[in-house]
C-alpha cells in the first residue's frame, strides 16, 4: 500500500509542495500587509520596508523550498541567467510601458486627468524611480519567483505545459 502523502523518492507529494509554498507566501503578504508591524497606513517608509521585507521573506522561502521540498537544485527552475534575464526585464516593462503611456495620453486627452506638479520635475523623477524599485521588491519579483518560478516549475514536471498555465493562473494573486 503506498503512502500518499510522498512521493516514491520521498519527498511530499506535489500537491502537498505546491500547497506549503503558496500558503507561506500568503501568509508572509498577510503578515507585512494586514500585521500590526508596520500598520496599515500608506507612507513612503512604510513601502520601502514592506518591499524589502517581501523579498527578504519570500526568496528564502523558494530557495528553500526547492532544496528540502523538491530536493532538486535552483538551477532547475529554469530562471535566465542575469544576461538574459535584464534584456527580458527590459521588454517586459516596454510591453507595460506602451500600453499604460497610451492609456495615460487618452485620459489626459479627454481631460478624464489632471495633473500638476507640486515639486520639481527632477523630485518627481526620483520619486517614480524609487516607485519602480519598490514595486520590483515588494509585487514583480516575489511573485514572479512564486508563480512563474517556483509553482509554474512544479506542475510542469507533471502535467503538459498548457495545463500548468492553466493550474498556477488558478490560484488567486497575491
Amino acid at each position: 500500500m503506498s503512502d500518499t502523502r510522498t512521493s516514491p523518492d520521498s519527498r511530499l507529494a506535489l500537491h502537498w509542495r505546491i500547497l506549503i509554498v503558496f500558503a507561506c507566501t500568503v501568509l508572509a503578504w498577510l503578515f507585512l500587509y494586514h500585521g500590526a508591524l508596520l500598520g496599515r497606513e500608506y507612507d513612503r517608509p512604510t513601502h520601502v520596508a514592506r518591499a524589502i521585507l517581501t523579498t527578504v521573506l519570500v526568496v528564502p522561502l523558494v530557495v528553500a523550498a526547492r532544496r528540502l521540498l523538491d530536493r532538486r537544485p535552483w538551477t532547475g527552475l529554469g530562471l535566465p541567467s542575469l544576461r538574459t534575464g535584464w534584456r527580458r526585464l527590459l521588454l517586459g516593462m516596454a510591453c507595460w510601458l506602451i500600453p499604460a503611456a497610451v492609456g495615460f495620453a487618452l485620459c489626459l486627452g479627454f481631460g478624464w486627468v489632471e495633473i500638476r506638479l507640486r515639486a520639481s520635475a527632477t523630485d518627481a523623477l526620483g520619486v517614480a524611480a524609487l516607485l519602480v524599485v519598490l514595486v520590483f521588491l515588494y509585487e514583480a519579483l516575489p511573485e514572479e519567483l512564486v508563480f512563474r518560478g517556483y509553482l509554474q516549475r512544479n506542475l510542469a514536471t507533471r502535467l503538459p505545459a498548457w495545463q500548468a498555465v492553466l493550474g498556477q493562473s488558478e490560484l488567486p494573486p497575491l
